[in-house]
């Protein structure tokens, strides 16, 4: 039985890239008997995730969780696509969307703050947010990837 969530969403990534897709993240949560698997994924060519994807995923993500002996008839799978609203939580997904608007949730101290900025850089320690340049001037905000709960990305609406 896996007690690592990470390191089987790890394994599900590297199955599900044989079929043009990657994890974004992986949820696990037991209700008695019953477990309950979601799935966020985003394509590997960037294109956008349609609902005859995850209708075609659905079916191999139960085969590999019932090889892994995770999924029975007690098992229940959600699969969607990563939304708008994106977790970041990979190197790749910061590669991806450095520049991007995002909304950033950490611990600071005792407390837990949330601010909105753009993904200036990163490394492995350290988060960089810049304030927007529309809300006037301000330092970018170092925030150390210890302390961080949540990366998202913050939706962009345009109306043309």
């Amino acid at each position: 039985m896996y007690t690592d969530l990470l390191q089987l969403e790890n394994e599900l990534d590297e199955f599900l890239y044989n079929f043009g897709y990657q994890v974004v993240d992986l949820q696990s949560a037991h209700h008695g008997a019953r477990t309950l698997f979601r799935l966020f994924v985003d394509r590997v060519d960037d294109g956008p995730v349609t609902l005859g994807d995850l209708g075609a995923l659905s079916p191999q993500v139960v085969l590999f969780l019932e090889q892994k002996g995770l999924y029975g008839e007690n098992g229940s799978l959600e699969v969607s696509s990563a939304g708008i609203d994106r977790l970041l939580k990979r190197e790749r997904d910061f590669v991806r969307f450095l520049g991007a608007k995002v909304r950033v949730t950490f611990h600071s101290g005792p407390s837990k703050r949330t601010i909105e900025g753009e993904l200036a850089s990163f490394s492995d320690d350290v988060l960089v947010i810049a304030p927007d340049a529309h809300d006037g001037a301000g330092e970018a905000l170092r925030i150390e990837r210890a302390s961080v709960e949540c990366v998202r990305l913050v939706p962009q609406w345009s109306f043309k």
